[in-house]
C-alpha cells in the first residue's frame, strides 16, 4: 500500500508541532496547516478561513479548532483525496459534549472514517483508512517490546505509540532499567518530556486526560515486562 498522506490543521502550539514532526520521522508524508485568528470569525463561511488544498490527502487531523470549523470538515472532504478525519482531544475544550456523537454523523454522511481519540494515544483502528494509518506509522494505543539480560532492560522497542511520539521517546530510555522498575521509570518519563494532555477534569470520563494517559502509559509498559519476563524478544522488521 502506498503511504497515507496527512494534512494537519491546527490552530498554533507546541502540540502540533510534536505531531508533525513524529508523523514525519515515522515516514509520514505530511502537510501542516496553521489557521490564523480569522478562524475563529469566519463561521459563517469556513472555506475562508481553511486552506485551498484541503483535502489533498488521504488522513487530515483537526488539532483544537473551533467547533464550527470542525463540523464544517466532513462536507468539504466529501469530494476530495480525504478518506478519514482524526479529531483529537487532548483538552477537553478542544471537543465539548456532544460535538463528537455529530460528527461521526456528518462524516457518515460524507463518507468518511471518523476518530475522536481521548487522549490521542487511545488512538484504535476504527476502519480500513484508520487501521492502515495506524499499521504504517506505529500509531496507535502503545505497545512496548523489551529484550532483558541480567534482570535489565538491554533493548527497548515501541511498537505502537502516541502519535505526538511520547511513547518512542520513552522507549529509547528504558535501556539498562532494572526489569523490576520499568513500570515506575515509564511513568518518570511520562512526566518528563511531558505529556501535553490536560489535567482539566473529563466529567464523562470522570479523570483527566494526562491521569488516562498516564494509566495508558503505565499498563503498556506493566504489558512489556510481563512478556519479557515470558521469555518474549524483540524481533527484527522484516
Amino acid at each position: 500500500m502506498q503511504p497515507l498522506s496527512v494534512q494537519i490543521l491546527h490552530t498554533g502550539g507546541h502540540y502540533p508541532e510534536l505531531v508533525e514532526q513524529h508523523l514525519r520521522s515515522q515516514g509520514a508524508p505530511v502537510t501542516a496547516y496553521e489557521l490564523s485568528a480569522d478562524a475563529f470569525e469566519a463561521l459563517d463561511d469556513p472555506q475562508r478561513a481553511l486552506p485551498p488544498e484541503l483535502g489533498a490527502a488521504d488522513v487530515v487531523i483537526a488539532i483544537a479548532l473551533p467547533p464550527g470549523l470542525i463540523t464544517a470538515l466532513p462536507p468539504l472532504l466529501a469530494d476530495t483525496q480525504g478518506r478519514a478525519l482524526l479529531v483529537p482531544v487532548e483538552d477537553p475544550a478542544w471537543v465539548r459534549a456532544g460535538l463528537e456523537r455529530q460528527l461521526q454523523g456528518l462524516c457518515k454522511t460524507a463518507g468518511l472514517e471518523c476518530a475522536v481519540p481521548m487522549p490521542f494515544c487511545a488512538l484504535a483502528g476504527s476502519g480500513e483508512v484508520i487501521r492502515a494509518f495506524c499499521e504504517q506509522y506505529h500509531l496507535g494505543r502503545p505497545r512496548l517490546e523489551l529484550e532483558v539480560a541480567d534482570g535489565v532492560v538491554t533493548a527497548a522497542r515501541c511498537i505502537r505509540g502516541a502519535p505526538c511520539g511520547l511513547t518512542h521517546w520513552v522507549a529509547e530510555r528504558l535501556p539498562d532499567t532494572p526489569i523490576d522498575e520499568v513500570v515506575e521509570r515509564a511513568k518518570v518519563l511520562h512526566h518528563s518530556r511531558p505529556c501535553m494532555a490536560s489535567m482539566a477534569l473529563m466529567r464523562d470520563l470522570g479523570d483527566t486526560l494526562m491521569h488516562v494517559s498516564l494509566d495508558i502509559m503505565r499498563r503498556a509498559a506493566a504489558s512489556a515486562v510481563r512478556r519479557a519476563q515470558g521469555g518474549s524478544v524483540i524481533r527484527k522488521r522484516p
